[in-house]
This record gives C-alpha cells, sequence and structure tokens, in this order.
C-alpha cells in the first residue's frame, strides 16, 4: 500500500504543478518533499548531495536560459545584455527585466519541484520495493527497469562513503556514478535471480495489448482535447497499474498506519483539484503529507540496509 501511495502523491502533485493555476503549488511541492525527507528513507542518507547537485544545475539552466531567450519582457529593465538575433529570428540577449527575471525564477521553480517529487520517490521507497512494484506493473518487460530501481540507493551508499575518502584527500579523486551504475546492475542481476517473474505467454501478450491500447487512447483522447496530455497520461499509468496487480495477482498489503499516509494526502488534493476549489487552497493540501508523516513514523525496523555487493566492494 505504501508503494502505491508515493506514487499516488507523486502523480497527484505533478498534476497540481501542470494544471493549478496557482503560483504556491511548485514551493508547496518543493515544502513538502523537504519535510518529508527527513522522516522517512533514513537507510538511505547520503541521497541529498546528488539530488542539491542536480537542482543547483537544473535551477541555473532554467534561469540562464530564460535570461538569455524567455517570455516575460515586461516590467522594468534592469540590465542591458548583449543582443544578438538567431537565423531563426529568435532574439537573444537584450534588455534583462524584471519581467523576463521573474518568469525565468517561476519556470525553475516548476523544474525544481519535477525534480524534487522523483527525489521523494527513491527517497522513500528502496531498491527492492521499487523492483518489485516494476514487476508487477510491467511483468517481463521489468527486467529492463531493474537497475535504475537499484541506482540511487547504490548512489547514495557511495555518497556515505565518501567522508573516510575525504580525510585523506581522495573523496574527489573520481566519479560515484559509474561504480554505481555497476553495483546497480548486480544487484538487478541477484534481484532476477531471487524473484524472477513467473508469467505465461497469455498474460505477456495481455500486457502488450493492453499498453498498445492504453498508448493508442491516450494519444486519441490528447488530440482530440478530451483530455489534457498530462491528463491524459496519469490516466494510461493508472489503468496500467491496475491491469498489473490483476494480472499479477498481486496482494495490497497495509502494514502499519504509516502506509496510509501518502495515499490519504493524495485523495485530498485530488479531490480538492478535481472539484476546483480554490487554487491555493488545494496548494496547499501538498503540506498535509509533512505533518502526517511527522506525526505517524514510520515503521521502525522495517528497512534495513541491505549487504554490501562485491561490485560495492571493489568500487571502495
Amino acid at each position: 500500500m505504501a508503494d502505491l501511495g508515493w506514487w499516488a502523491w507523486a502523480a497527484v502533485a505533478f498534476l497540481a504543478l501542470h494544471t493549478s493555476a496557482s503560483p504556491w503549488a511548485p514551493v508547496c511541492v518543493i515544502a513538502a518533499v523537504v519535510g518529508v525527507w527527513w522522516t522517512r528513507g533514513e537507510s538511505r542518507a547520503g541521497l541529498g548531495s546528488p539530488v542539491l547537485a542536480a537542482a543547483s544545475v537544473v535551477a541555473a539552466a532554467w534561469v540562464v536560459i530564460t535570461v538569455a531567450v524567455g517570455p516575460g519582457s515586461g516590467g522594468d529593465v534592469l540590465w542591458l545584455l548583449p543582443e544578438w538575433s538567431a537565423p531563426s529570428g529568435t532574439p537573444v540577449g537584450g534588455p534583462l527585466t524584471t519581467g523576463r527575471l521573474g518568469a525565468g525564477v517561476s519556470l525553475a521553480g516548476a523544474a525544481l519541484a519535477h525534480l524534487a517529487l522523483l527525489a521523494l520517490v527513491v527517497r522513500c521507497l528502496s531498491g527492492e520495493r521499487l523492483a518489485r512494484l516494476a514487476d508487477v506493473v510491467l511483468g517481463q518487460a521489468a527486467r529492463f527497469t531493474h537497475p535504475w530501481c537499484f541506482a540511487a540507493e547504490e548512489l547514495a551508499r557511495l555518497e556515505r562513503a565518501r567522508p573516510a575518502l575525504l580525510a585523506h584527500g581522495l573523496g574527489r579523486l573520481g566519479s560515484p556514478w559509474s561504480a554505481a551504475v555497476a553495483c546497480a546492475q548486480e544487484r538487478a542481476a541477484q534481484w532476477r535471480s531471487v524473484c524472477p517473474v513467473e508469467e505465461g505467454p497469455v498474460r505477456t501478450r495481455a500486457r502488450v495489448l493492453l499498453v498498445l491500447a492504453v498508448s493508442v487512447a491516450a494519444l486519441t483522447a490528447a488530440m482530440g482535447r478530451v483530455l489534457t496530455g498530462t491528463e491524459a497520461s496519469l490516466l494510461g499509468a493508472l489503468v496500467l497499474t491496475a491491469a498489473g496487480i490483476v494480472l499479477s495477482r498481486a496482494r495490497i498489503v497495509t502494514a502499519s498506519a504509516a502506509d496510509l499516509a501518502p495515499s490519504a494526502c493524495a485523495a485530498l488534493t485530488l479531490v480538492l483539484t478535481i472539484l476546483e476549489v480554490d487554487p491555493t487552497l488545494g496548494a496547499l493540501s501538498l503540506l498535509v503529507l509533512p505533518a502526517l508523516t511527522t506525526a505517524v513514523p514510520e515503521h521502525p525496523g522495517r528497512e534495513r540496509p541491505s549487504r554490501e555487493s562485491p561490485a560495492r566492494e571493489a568500487a571502495r
């Protein structure tokens, strides 16, 4: 239940980012993720450094691009940048106004909110739980996603090893990404050997046909403007997840009250979004999640750090 709940909350927050007219939606998403970060996923400590590095790059890129060639040219002029016209006629540079700078900051905030949703999922769900959910939803095709399921956890493990290396001046001699990829691939292979997906050809064909049917239906709905692209994509993901649960005969288990917190918060925000209440109220409802996760602690000992793999030991 918790695995589906975190994905459901991320999906509803993604919907709010694309449909809410409130400028507070990205701020509330980022604030909610920061609040949850301190109460969940203690076994994956170490993800903060790469997440902050990626966030800095994303924010800086959006601001620079928008300042150079961006909308929102109104307002007072702050600086006069060198101006150049591209062959397509798009002006680059020119007067930097408060409107253009504000648009750049707004787009950077939206990009950071999307990155925060991904960081929240990999923080709250272990690699094994992500791989198990992929097996349920994708069946035999989940083997292609297994390395991605363990990549964040292995990267966090490598980041936790950095302080010892920094004491000897060796912390930044090598990039952890290649070692993280190798460890993730090894853990994915171990997962497939321990928990193979046993599915007959009939169910595999049913999954393929279902994916094709959902893709065509979502594309048709988006092109016919029956639904927006965001709504069609999320509805298609919901149908595929529900069908995967049915085909895999998976059971939805609630181990503790903490498992219900993300699902309850997702349902609250979704209802407010569908009813089209005040956009600011809908954005503020996202902050209920960190309040609940603080009030309802995570089940102790539920996730224990897994044993280091040979590839991890070799990386050290």
